[in-house]
């Protein structure tokens, strides 16, 4: 448990020091170690937290790295276990966002927010998300659109027809653009240099 301890704190460190990367493997590092502690040595509850922590400190790691969708299963993993957790919910709700999926990132901060009415951050989140979709009511739309289009890449990609996935990545970076949506942006950039 200390080794534990040891290697989450010096992830801790290395997020300060914005080390994204490093700090992410260290929380994978205790996690690991916390996976082989003998359930005699210390008790489930405290095990339980710590692996907790780790995981909700590797998702924001990982949302700092725009690994969106890891993050969302670090979160998901921890409600698996204890479902009233405010922290992961806030997470979870910061990476739907991030991912597009803006209603689900609604109910989880809103979730965040019922569970633990005097964190600050789920509240703040969910004001910025209310401000974005009223200053852009199509957003929502917007973020189905372009989930569409890489949709239609992906397959075209799966059919081994090429031509037409560079296509549709074409269009998802001029419509990710056009929309100011750099996720979606970065997504389909990273897609046309594989298929280059």
């Amino acid at each position: 448990m200390e080794d534990a301890e040891a290697a989450r704190e010096s992830g801790n460190a290395l997020f300060k020091a914005q080390s994204y990367a490093e700090a992410s493997q260290k929380y994978v590092d205790a996690m690991a170690l916390l996976q082989k502690i003998d359930a005699a040595a210390v008790s489930e509850a405290a095990r339980q937290e710590s692996l907790h922590k780790c995981r909700l400190n590797r998702a924001a790691c990982l949302m700092k790295l725009q690994g969106y969708a890891a993050a969302r299963r670090e979160c998901e993993a921890v409600l698996r276990d204890d479902e009233a957790h405010a922290k992961a919910h806030f997470r979870l709700g910061q990476a739907a966002e991030a991912l597009g999926e803006l209603a689900e990132a609604q109910r989880s901060l809103t979730t965040a927010i019922r569970l633990s009415p005097q964190l600050r951050e789920p509240r703040e989140a969910l004001d910025a998300l209310k401000a974005r979709l009223k200053a852009r009511p199509n957003l929502d739309n917007t973020m189905q659109d372009l989930r569409i289009v890489e949709e239609r890449a992906l397959r075209a990609l799966h059919h081994a027809d090429l031509p037409r996935a560079r296509q549709q990545m074409e269009l998802l970076l001029k419509d990710a653009r056009q929309h100011k949506e750099a996720h979606w942006e970065a997504r389909a950039l990273l897609a046309l240099a594989l298929l280059c």
